[in-house]
């Protein structure tokens, strides 16, 4: 491994940053010592120069091999409904790319952003996680569902006016 640093995350967390020889697949696990880990991959040179990527995310994320995606996919088919009911901070699970290791998936885990919990897991299942902390998102209609075919915030058309005119583009009455 060419080098290793600390890195403070949001909230307070911290992850050792692991930079990996770019041409190689070194096995990082995904904590050390219960501290969640960063893997960059770089070369020395880049390394010794001050030049390699800061994080993850500026080094390329390449494409997901098939086999990280259906591991991260099957833990979510047996972790989310469970992970929902248990802690209703949780909203949603998706699956995703690491941001922590580009070549492995995560769990993509939507949090309450009222309800941050105390502690959010590095992995779940051997599986990397990404935490999106946002507002509970809302359904105002189901697309799902059949309406009519009406179009509900067009005014009816006047007499004079054929249903035609209504649908024109019109130009912009901008000052010159």
């Amino acid at each position: 491994m060419p080098g290793a640093g600390w890195l403070t995350l949001q909230q307070g967390f911290s992850a050792l940053i692991v930079y990996v020889d770019e041409s190689q697949a070194p096995v990082v696990p995904a904590t050390i010592a219960g501290v969640r880990t960063i893997i960059i991959p770089s070369n020395a040179r880049a390394v010794a120069m001050g030049s390699a990527p800061g994080s993850a995310i500026s080094a390329g994320l390449p494409p997901l091999s098939a086999s990280a995606l259906s591991t991260a996919v099957a833990a979510k088919q047996q972790l989310a409904h469970g992970l929902m009911r248990q802690n209703p901070s949780f909203f949603a699970v998706g699956v995703g790319q690491s941001m922590d290791d580009p070549r492995e998936a995560s769990l993509v885990v939507y949090v309450d952003r009222a309800r941050i919990p105390a502690e959010l897991p590095a992995t779940m299942n051997g599986v990397r996680t990404r935490y999106v902390v946002m507002d509970r998102l809302h359904v105002t209609r189901s697309y799902a569902a059949s309406f009519p075919a009406a179009h509900r915030c067009a005014p009816p058309p006047d007499e004079d006016q054929g249903s035609e005119e209504w649908f024109k583009p019109r130009g912009l009455d901008l000052p010159q």
